[in-house]
C-alpha cells in the first residue's frame, strides 16, 4: 500500500471507549470528546489565559502571544497532525485547549515560584509556615494544576460539583501529560557551592543548607488526583499528537517574538535554518529565497511562520505514519477492535516515540530550541521581566500568607471549604481536637455562613499554629495566584503595596 492511501483510523480513540467518573446522559449532536471540548471553552479559567504571559509579560506589546493565543496554535497545529494521521481529532482538540488551563500569570516564573512556595523554600523570606507540612501537601506544577482545575476547581453542574467539568478520561490523561509528570532537577542546586558533596544542597533561598528533596521538588498534593486515572485504560496518540504541537507552536512563535522585539534578526534565524535543516527542506527553496527578498515585516513574518510550522508538521507525520504502519504489519492490526485489545495492558511510555521526528531530525530540531532559549528566552527583555513578575508574586504571597484577611471573600469561603476537606484526614486529628478544646472551633462553623462570620473565626485561625489551617491556606493562595492574569496580579500589588485605593 502506497503511503498516502495508508488508513491509519484504526488508532484513533473511539468515543464509545470513554468513561467520565460520574455517569451522564450523553448528548445526541456532539461526542463526549465535543463535549469536553466545549466544556474547557466555556470555562472561567481557559477566559483567563487570555491575559497571562507566554514569554513577554502582557500589555507590553500587542502583537506577542498570550497563553491563549498559544494554546489556540497548540489546538490548530495538533488537529493537523492528528487529521494526517487518521486520529480522533475530537479528542485532539480537547485536549490542546485544556492543556495550560492551569498555567500561572508571568508564565514559567508564576510556575516556578508557586513551586519553591509550595515546597517551603520561601521561609526566610517569606513568613511561610510550611517546614513541618507534610509531603501529601506540597507542590505545584501547571499540568497538574490543569488537571485540578478541570477535576476540582471549575464547576459545571451541582450533581458532580466536586469532580469539576466531569471530563473523559482520555482527555484527563492527555492534559496531565502533555509535559513531564515529574518536576526536572531545581535549577538553583547547588549554585554556588564549590564542593558538591553527594546530598544535595540549595543554592538560592537556603543557601547551602540540604534539600529535603535532593533538588527535585516534591508534588505530593497531586497523588490524590492519579486515582482517576488509569493509564493502561486511558493513554491515547493524540494525546502525544498534543505534546509534540505544544512543542513547536512554542518553536516559531517564540522565534517571531524574537523578531518582534528585535532580540533576532530575520536574515540571522533563515541562515541558521538552512544551515540546520538543508537535508529535509524538500521544495521549501523558493519560500526561503522569498523571505529573503521580503523587506516589509508584515509579510516576511507569515511567511517564516510559514517556513518552520510546515517543515516540522511535514517532519512528524511523515516519521509518525511510518512507525504506525510498522505497529499495523508487527501486530496485524487491521481495525479499531485489534487496536483496543492490543493496548490493554499497554503504557503510553511504551510508544512514547511513535508521535516524533526520526533521530536524525529530532537532533535538528533540538539544536534550534536551545538557540531560541539561548537567545530569546534568556534575553535581556525577558530576564528584566521576569524578575519583576517573581519579586511581584512573592510580594502578594507574603500579603495574603502574613494577613489572609486581604483576601476576597470568595476565597475566604474557600479557604473555609479546603479546611473542611482535610478535618476527616487523620494526619491532622490533633488539630482539629486543639480546635475544639483550645478555641472553641467545631466542624459546623466552617461550613458556608456569613463572611464576616468566617473573618472573625480566621482571627481565631491564625493565631493557632495548626498545620490543617496552614495546609489549607497555603493551598488556597496557591490556587489564587495561580489563577490569576497578569494584570490582576499587577493590580492586587498595587492595591496592596501602592498608593492606590481599590475598591
Amino acid at each position: 500500500m502506497r503511503e498516502e492511501n495508508l488508513d491509519l483510523t484504526c488508532f484513533a480513540i473511539k468515543d464509545e471507549w470513554a468513561d467520565r467518573r460520574i455517569k451522564e446522559n450523553e448528548g445526541k449532536y456532539r461526542s463526549k470528546f465535543l463535549r469536553d471540548r466545549d466544556r474547557i471553552l466555556y470555562s472561567k479559567e481557559f477566559r483567563r489565559l487570555s491575559g497571562k504571559t507566554q514569554v513577554f509579560v502582557v500589555g507590553f506589546d500587542d502583537h506577542f502571544r498570550t497563553r491563549l493565543t498559544h494554546t489556540l496554535e497548540v489546538e490548530q497545529i495538533a488537529t493537523t497532525i492528528s487529521r494526517g494521521l487518521g486520529l480522533n481529532t475530537d479528542l485532539t482538540q480537547a485536549i490542546a485547549l485544556g492543556h495550560d488551563v492551569g498555567h500561572t500569570p508571568f508564565g514559567h516564573v508564576g510556575e516556578r515560584f508557586l513551586s519553591l512556595l509550595m515546597n517551603g523554600c520561601y521561609n526566610n523570606d517569606i513568613r511561610v509556615f510550611n517546614k513541618d507540612i507534610p509531603d501529601k501537601e506540597r507542590g505545584f506544577k501547571h499540568n497538574w494544576q490543569s488537571l485540578r482545575v478541570v477535576s476540582s476547581l471549575e464547576k459545571h453542574r451541582r450533581d458532580y460539583a466536586k469532580d469539576g467539568l466531569n471530563l473523559t478520561n482520555f482527555t484527563l490523561w492527555g492534559i496531565l501529560n502533555h509535559t513531564g509528570k515529574e518536576h526536572k532537577r531545581c535549577c538553583y542546586e547547588n549554585i554556588g557551592i564549590e564542593d558538591i558533596e553527594a546530598s544535595s544542597k540549595c543554592g538560592y533561598l537556603k543557601k547551602n543548607n540540604a534539600c529535603k528533596f535532593n533538588g527535585i521538588h516534591s508534588l505530593g498534593f497531586y497523588e490524590q488526583y492519579k486515582s482517576n486515572l488509569n493509564i493502561s485504560d486511558c493513554w491515547s496518540f493524540e494525546a502525544l499528537v498534543v505534546e509534540i504541537a505544544d512543542e513547536i507552536a512554542q518553536r516559531h512563535h517564540d522565534l517571531e517574538d524574537g523578531i518582534e522585539a528585535n532580540i533576532i534578526e530575520k536574515n540571522q534565524i533563515i541562515e541558521r535554518i538552512e544551515e540546520w535543516f538543508i537535508d529535509f527542506l524538500d521544495n521549501d527553496r523558493s519560500l526561503i529565497q522569498n523571505i529573503k527578498d521580503e523587506k516589509d515585516k508584515s509579510f516576511y513574518m507569515p511567511l517564516i511562520n510559514h517556513l518552520l510550522v510546515n517543515l516540522l508538521v511535514r517532519q512528524i507525520i511523515r516519521n509518525s505514519r511510518e512507525n504506525l504502519r510498522k505497529i499495523m504489519v508487527k501486530e496485524n492490526i487491521k481495525t479499531s477492535e485489534d487496536f483496543c485489545e492490543y493496548r490493554k495492558g499497554l503504557s503510553a511510555e511504551s510508544y512514547t516515540n511513535v508521535i516524533n521526528y526520526n533521530e536524525e531530525f529530532q537532533k535538528r530540531e533540538e539544536g534550534l530550541k536551545e538557540y531560541l532559549y539561548g537567545i530569546i528566552i534568556n534575553s535581556s527583555l525577558a530576564q528584566k521581566m521576569d524578575g519583576k513578575s517573581n519579586f511581584l508574586l512573592s510580594k502578594l504571597a507574603k500579603a495574603y500568607i502574613t494577613n489572609p484577611q486581604q483576601l476576597p471573600d470568595s476565597t475566604i469561603h474557600t479557604l473555609f471549604k479546603n479546611i473542611i476537606e482535610r478535618f476527616d484526614d487523620k494526619t491532622y486529628k490533633n488539630d482539629t481536637e486543639k480546635m475544639e478544646e483550645l478555641h472553641k472551633i467545631e466542624k459546623y462553623e466552617f461550613e458556608e455562613k456569613e463572611t464576616g462570620l468566617l473573618r472573625i473565626t480566621l482571627n481565631k485561625l491564625h493565631k493557632s499554629n495548626l498545620s490543617i489551617y496552614e495546609c489549607a491556606l497555603l493551598r488556597t493562595i496557591c490556587d489564587y495566584i495561580a489563577g490569576m492574569t497578569d494584570q490582576f496580579a499587577t493590580e492586587q500589588y498595587e492595591m496592596l503595596y501602592g498608593s492606590k485605593i481599590k475598591r
